[in-house]
């Protein structure tokens, strides 16, 4: 007759932790990535700082804000239906209200980082590169280090999104790769009030 061995630390058969390894790897990955992001924002601002009176895109070139006003509406509802993805994948009966869900989320990330993708075409066209200056070298490092976190994470959705379709997708990993999303999502306005309004 096979006997229980008791592991320190685990939990009773039958108990899910409280918290999903997936979500407390994934809220440590973000940790870094905010200590990231504050390090690009404090360069900028000092940067700024100090060319105070001359900081302002090369020649005639202007930042489509209105236009990206639009983008971070679109960035912001994906937020709300990954978060209502998550919440419906919870139950059996949410499954397939999830999965377009979660599907919504794919999309209106790829229109963000189409639309941030064809903006930057139009500003390099007008004059804006990463050589035009300070201020074209500062707007897309920040700009593109976010655009480069939505890519990444709508790829990493579109998987999940197919592990989903399969039956194989566990709820740990959607609500971390929700966490994360979240944490692109809330980033945005800060870096756009920040650049596009500097």
């Amino acid at each position: 007759m096979a006997t229980a061995i008791n592991v320190p630390g685990a939990l009773p058969r039958g108990r899910q932790p409280l918290i999903p390894s997936a979500v407390i790897a994934t809220l440590v990955l973000i940790l870094t990535e905010v200590m990231y992001f504050c390090a690009l924002i404090s360069a900028f601002n000092v940067i700024r700082a100090q060319l105070f009176g001359n900081w302002a895109p090369p020649g005639d070139v202007r930042l489509p804000v209105a236009a990206t006003a639009f983008n971070t509406a679109l960035l912001l509802a994906s937020g709300v239906t990954v978060w209502l993805s998550a919440r419906a994948y919870k139950y059996p009966e949410g499954r397939t209200k999830a999965q377009l869900l979660l599907l919504v989320t794919i999309t209106l990330g790829a229109c963000f980082v189409g639309f941030q993708g064809y903006e930057w075409v139009k500003l390099v066209q007008y004059g804006m590169t990463m050589r035009s200056g300070i201020f074209g070298a500062t707007f897309f490092m920040i700009i593109g280090s976010h655009g480069i976190h939505v890519l990444a994470a709508v790829l990493v959705m579109a998987f999940l999104y197919m592990r989903m379709l399969q039956g194989r997708l566990s709820l740990g990993a959607l609500q971390a790769m929700q966490v994360f999303w979240l944490f692109v999502v809330g980033v945005w306005p800060i870096l756009y009030r920040l650049v596009y309004f500097a």
